[in-house]
């Protein structure tokens, strides 16, 4: 698992003090997931974490890993959509968010083959592949 990822060259500042994050490499042909967080502690604890939380999703928007990422109604937790070489490898990444590293929540990775999109999403998707090659 450990060599399907890499230390980005522009090494993401620490959200943790000891902490830098792992990319996973990129690949030729990406797949997609659906990452489903679910929060397992009150609202203020996730509100004290969210600035850590979206630095990491800003460092995954950067590498081209998450597509689109929101809160869940009512607010329970959030929901990515992301690319990446395996399902293994997104579960890895997302182990370095630190609601996940603060045991503040959980998450479930789910794939699945994309069959159809529109054709301004299709266009997105092809461009953030090719900045991942």
């Amino acid at each position: 698992m450990r060599n399907e990822l890499l230390i980005c060259a522009s090494t993401f500042k620490p959200v943790l003090k000891s902490q830098t994050f792992a990319f996973p490499q990129p690949v030729k042909f990406a797949r997609m997931f659906i990452i489903d967080i679910t929060y397992l502690a009150p609202l203020p604890q996730i509100d004290a974490a969210m600035s850590d939380h979206m630095k990491f999703l800003n460092a995954c928007y950067k590498n081209n890993l998450f597509i689109a990422s929101g809160r869940k109604i009512p607010r329970t937790g959030g929901i990515i959509l992301a690319i990446g070489s395996s399902k293994e490898a997104i579960e890895e990444l997302m182990n370095q968010d630190p609601f996940v590293k603060l045991k503040l929540a959980e998450f479930k990775v789910t794939e699945f083959q994309t069959s159809q999109m529109s054709k301004e999403f299709r266009g997105c998707w092809s461009e953030g592949v090719r900045r991942r090659q």
